[in-house]
């Protein structure tokens, strides 16, 4: 009998997706002394795009105070750095592969392309992110081929990936600026709609009106306050500074009759949904389970980020958190390259923050901040 072994590469470990856990694992692994056994093996990282984005620095890429290389970075170089490999892949499916020659066993496969053949690999890491929620009620027709088909007009953006995003919005002001367009009654005073009133759909709504003027904002919530996680008194100060930045908001139970020019929606975290297809446990949402060592239900399986559902504690979809998990990933990926059963007692535990400090960018180097109880505002 033919084993997956002696037809196909089989890698030890897999860090599938560019998000800043991976980034972290793969700068800590740099670290690693050369004469530690842990450099006989040589990472692979899996990614669909060569860069990897900062997105806090996303309201400050739309108003131009940062260029497109100062908040995204390199992985290909990174990998080449840290003596790890890279390939521009898009996962479309993982399974679990039985094989004699292995204890755990795992197969990835991509969407098609000339370069498309599945990778075996020992243990995996999954840190994919999350995108925007879909409009669409059915989301099994939105999808074909490992991806989501385009459901919405050229007026109409998801802020995820941050690099389709940022190409709209160049194009967007080009049209805006330019008086030969032949959007030019649009260019006079577009209106724009912001689709979700969370911190990312307050920043984008703030950095459009100072980078574009002329272009009437509007910030649409089923809330009925802008930012509905933080306290009444961050709400408070951020509907008061949205007013004077002449924004609208319209919220729950209220009613626009503007039409809409471009629309931008920073709707909540929703999982991909081709994870649905693999032998991974899943929340109702469909999200990775993950238990306290960040593994998931499938042995030397882990994963971190906005994509995972922390079972001992759900935990919100923030950056803050996928980058305290990288420490443990890390250590845990380690482990369990070098012992190959997992003793759990071998693992480190993933201890999540109970409070953590949130700023909210309002534009014009004035935030808004909260952590815990305590708010405050200011340059």
């Amino acid at each position: 009998m033919k084993t997956v072994a002696s037809s196909h590469d089989v890698y030890p470990l897999v860090l599938l997706g560019g998000g800043h856990s991976h980034v972290l694992c793969l700068k800590y692994w740099q670290q690693l002394a050369p004469s530690n056994p842990l450099k006989k093996y040589r990472p692979l990282l899996i990614s669909e795009k060569a860069t990897s984005p900062y997105s806090g620095m996303l309201p400050g890429l739309l108003t131009a105070d940062y260029q497109f290389d100062d908040c995204h970075i390199d992985l290909i170089k990174l990998c080449q750095s840290s003596g790890a490999d890279f390939q521009k892949k898009t996962c479309i499916n993982i399974q679990q592969v039985t094989d004699k020659d292995f204890d755990t066993l795992y197969r990835l496969d991509f969407k098609s392309t000339a370069d498309s053949h599945s990778i075996y690999c020992e243990k995996l890491s999954i840190n994919i992110g999350s995108q925007p929620y879909s409009l669409f009620t059915n989301r099994k027709d939105q999808f074909a081929n490992g991806e989501y088909q385009k459901q919405y007009s050229d007026n109409v953006w998801k802020v995820k990936p941050i690099s389709q995003f940022f190409q709209n919005w160049q194009k967007l002001q080009q049209e805006i600026n330019s008086p030969n367009t032949k959007q030019e009654v649009i260019a006079k005073n577009p209106v724009i709609s912001i689709i979700g009133a969370g911190a990312a759909g307050v920043e984008i709504a703030c950095a459009i009106k100072l980078a574009q003027e002329k272009c009437q904002v509007q910030l649409i919530a089923n809330s009925k306050q802008p930012l509905p996680s933080y306290s009444p008194k961050l709400q408070k100060l951020c509907l008061q500074r949205l007013n004077n930045m002449d924004i609208h908001f319209i919220g729950q139970r209220q009613v626009t009759t503007k039409p809409s020019d471009f629309t931008i929606l920073c709707t909540q975290s929703a999982a991909p949904y081709w994870l649905k297809d693999s032998n991974l446990k899943l929340s109702d949402q469909g999200f990775i389970c993950v238990d306290e060592n960040l593994q998931t239900s499938l042995s030397g399986v882990f994963a971190a980020g906005d994509c995972i559902h922390f079972t001992p504690l759900p935990l919100a979809k923030a950056g803050v958190y996928a980058v305290r998990q990288a420490n443990t990933l890390f250590h845990n990926l380690c482990t369990s390259l070098k012992n190959y059963s997992l003793p759990a007692s071998g693992l480190l535990r993933y201890r999540p923050q109970t409070q953590f400090l949130s700023i909210i960018n309002m534009g014009n180097q004035y935030a808004l901040g909260q952590r815990g109880s305590f708010v405050f505002r200011g340059r």
